[in-house]
């Protein structure tokens, strides 16, 4: 698949999934609905913030960075969207809980910096040895 096929599917893909969002968003009551109802919530915001996420991620890396394989720039951009976007997501469901403080925050960020720099450091490891 070349990346430009790639890329539109991701774009489709991204679409479709902030469709699904906005016709949760719509249609479910959560005071009815419960924690089905905020589990779609969340399961649909995750999947289109991680597909948006992704495609821009891609799309800028590609404008900057044009030395590196197309394969690994698609790794790291899904990767990054996937983390960003359980960032965004996980603060969400923190504040919903009223459980949201500075210092928690700061944990959530510092740990999924920490796991990132991991798989950095694995892939760094990994091209090395190449």
């Amino acid at each position: 698949m070349t990346l430009k096929k790639y890329l539109f599917f991701m774009a489709i893909i991204a679409v479709f999934c902030w469709a699904a969002w906005v016709v949760v968003l719509f249609s479910i009551n959560p005071e009815v609905a419960g924690f089905l109802g905020l589990f779609f919530f969340y399961l649909t915001l995750f999947f289109a913030l991680t597909t948006s996420f992704a495609v821009l991620g891609l799309a800028l890396r590609r404008l900057l960075v044009r030395q590196d394989l197309a394969v690994r720039q698609v790794a790291v951009a899904l990767r990054q969207g996937l983390l960003f976007s359980l960032l965004l997501v996980g603060s969400l469901i923190l504040v919903s809980l009223s459980l949201l403080t500075w210092w928690l925050g700061l944990i959530l960020v510092a740990f999924l910096s920490l796991l990132e720099f991991l798989f950095l450091s694995f892939s760094k490891d990994n091209q090395q040895a190449e």
